[in-house]
């Protein structure tokens, strides 16, 4: 909790530094109007934003329903689920930023009406995304056994972590992909389907699979990130199949 409070307020000060040090945006700050106020403005920020908002929380809330599931198999369940989705995570972050960048790039193009180029700023995320979980895969299967290592001696907890770091293996793909279809889709400014589609992924298929599979089936934590592969899975296909649909020319 220390080291997230000291990284949170040093982030704040270097954020802070760089805009002042950014003359154009700094001076773009400074001069604003903050009381100005613009009702269509606002709405449009709020049609975009909670929708976004919710595809993140569905998401986030789904891996969080996971990590309760495994602390009700055991401890040692969920010790080794914490570290295997810390070192997903890892991965999953350098995904996030190509997301952001491809919002960013399919936006730009969407500004001057070029579907053909934004279609083609958006695959390009996708395909770079999938290389990049594709390496990623092979070294957590490569060294699943060395990587709970880093966190934990515990032979138990290593073994556990190790079948699933196999699973994270098999997830990376759809996880990047699904972040950065979901990045494309908000530079076209289309969020309230894939809003569903997340909502449906996670919530109807993802978690429930994981109670299943892992207390009804009795697969145990292996079971619980079978649900969460097929939610990615399923939200990876669907946010695809709806940019490309919406870039169809």
């Amino acid at each position: 909790a220390l080291g997230t409070l000291t990284s949170r307020v040093v982030m704040l000060f270097i954020l802070v530094g760089l805009l002042v040090k950014w003359k154009g945006l700094w001076t773009h700050i400074r001069n604003a109007d903050y009381l100005a106020y613009q009702r269509r403005v606002f709405r449009r920020m709020l049609s975009l934003g909670v929708p976004t908002s919710l595809q993140m929380f569905f998401e986030v809330s789904a891996f969080a329903g996971a990590a309760l599931l495994m602390g009700m198999i055991s401890k040692e369940a969920q010790a080794a689920h914490q570290i295997a989705i810390n070192l997903a995570s890892i991965t999953f972050l350098i995904c996030t930023g190509l997301a952001m960048a491809c919002t960013v790039r399919v936006g730009n193009q969407l500004g001057k009406n070029d579907l053909f180029m934004a279609r083609q700023a958006g695959l390009s995320a996708i395909y770079q995304v999938m290389v990049f979980m594709l390496i990623t895969a092979l070294i957590f299967v490569i060294f699943r056994f060395f990587l709970p290592t880093l966190y934990i001696d515990d032979p138990m907890v290593i073994g556990m972590a190790a079948s699933l770091l196999i699973m994270a293996a098999i997830f990376q793909i759809p996880d990047g992909v699904q972040v950065t279809a979901l990045g494309a889709l908000r530079g076209l400014q289309d969020v309230n389907v894939p809003s569903l589609i997340t909502f449906l992924a996670y919530w109807v298929l993802g978690l429930p699979v994981s109670y299943i599979a892992a207390f009804h089936l009795e697969i145990g934590p292996v079971g619980v990130w079978l649900g969460l592969v097929i939610g990615l899975s399923t939200s990876a296909f669907l946010l695809t199949m709806r940019f490309l649909a919406k870039t169809s020319s």
